[in-house]
C-alpha cells in the first residue's frame, strides 16, 4: 500500500516516522492526524501491524493516500515490526511512534 512518497531534499530531509501497532485500532486514528498536522512537510509515515482486525485495515485504508506505506504481517513483536518497517524507510532521519502517542505541530 503506497500513498505519498516524499524525497530527501538538501534544505528538507526527509524524515520517517515508524509505527508498530497491534491491538491499537481505537488510537490510530489520533496518531496518523499528529503526523499529518506537522508543520514540518517532509516526512513519511511508515505503519506495520500484525493486526488481523478488519476495522484497523479499514482505517488504514482511509488514510492510503497521506501515509507512504503500511504492512501487515505476523511479526514477533514491536522490535521486529520496527526493523521490518526500518527495511521500507527512506528517511534520512528516523523516529519511532507508539501507537497510542501523538506529536504536536512544531516538534
Amino acid at each position: 500500500m503506497k500513498g505519498v512518497l516524499p524525497e530527501n531534499s538538501a534544505d528538507r530531509p526527509l524524515v520517517t516516522v515508524v509505527t508498530a501497532v497491534f491491538n491499537g485500532q481505537p488510537n490510530l486514528a489520533g496518531c496518523l492526524e499528529s503526523i499529518l498536522r506537522q508543520d514540518y512537510p517532509n516526512i513519511e509515515h511508515i505503519v506495520w501491524t500484525a493486526d488481523r482486525a478488519t476495522a484497523l485495515w479499514m482505517l488504514l485504508r482511509q488514510y492510503d493516500d497521506r501515509i507512504a506505506y503500511w504492512q501487515s504481517e505476523p511479526d514477533k513483536g514491536v522490535y521486529d515490526a520496527w526493523n521490518k518497517a526500518l527495511a521500507e524507510a527512506h528517511g534520512e532521519w528516523i523516529c519511532f511512534l507508539g501507537v497510542t502517542t501523538s506529536y504536536f505541530p512544531g516538534q
